[in-house]
């Protein structure tokens, strides 16, 4: 989903790196 925040692009293994925090769950830093 998008605009849902920076953890939905953690999703698959090549966005994860591209994303600010290196979260492996689908949900933004801010839900953790």
């Amino acid at each position: 989903p998008a605009g849902a925040g920076p953890g939905t692009e953690a999703m698959p293994p090549s966005q994860s790196t591209h994303s600010s925090p290196p979260l492996f769950f689908p949900f933004p830093a801010q839900e953790l």
